[in-house]
């Protein structure tokens, strides 16, 4: 269904947003929340509507490791990992969006938002296996701010 909360398949972007990319090679798209559903299943925890959709380059290196594998801090352009917020109309239509890109923080109170970990039995796996985990300032998600975002592979 359009706007919901998904691992893999196809993202819902707005229409004429573009699909995020690293050294001009597309990121593969990982997981999607729906934003207002959190909201809903978690009062207070943020205002903030639309859809988070995580992204990140899969692709195996000349080491054989993939990037996301090596990766750990905020979320900057170019990075291997990307976070679109998406606001707006789900699905068609015009609507605002902003991508970012994470890494390591050592913030002690960063809050974890999303965790994409490996699953034998669903056949899903990000990377070799590990895990993938977003994490936010509780006062960002409490302001519906995804620009301080910060991501770290964990190895399994």
């Amino acid at each position: 269904m359009v706007g919901h909360t998904r691992l893999g398949g196809r993202p819902d972007l707005p229409a004429g947003s573009h699909w995020p990319a690293r050294h001009g090679r597309p990121l593969s798209f990982l997981a999607q929340v729906d934003l207002g559903a959190l909201a809903q299943a978690v009062p207070g925890s943020t205002p903030a509507r639309g859809l988070l959709s995580v992204f990140a380059d899969l692709r195996e290196g000349a080491d054989g490791i993939p990037p996301v594998e090596e990766f750990s801090g905020p979320l900057k352009p170019g990075a291997c990992v990307a976070v679109r917020h998406s606001r707006g109309p789900r699905a068609g239509g015009s609507a605002s969006c902003a991508t970012y890109v994470c890494g390591h923080s050592s913030h002690p109170v960063r809050r974890l938002l999303l965790q994409l970990d490996f699953d034998p039995p669903l056949r899903f796996a990000v990377g070799d296996g590990g895990a993938l985990y977003l994490t936010i300032l509780p006062a960002d998600l409490r302001a519906g701010r995804f620009d301080r975002l910060c991501a770290t592979f964990d190895e399994g």
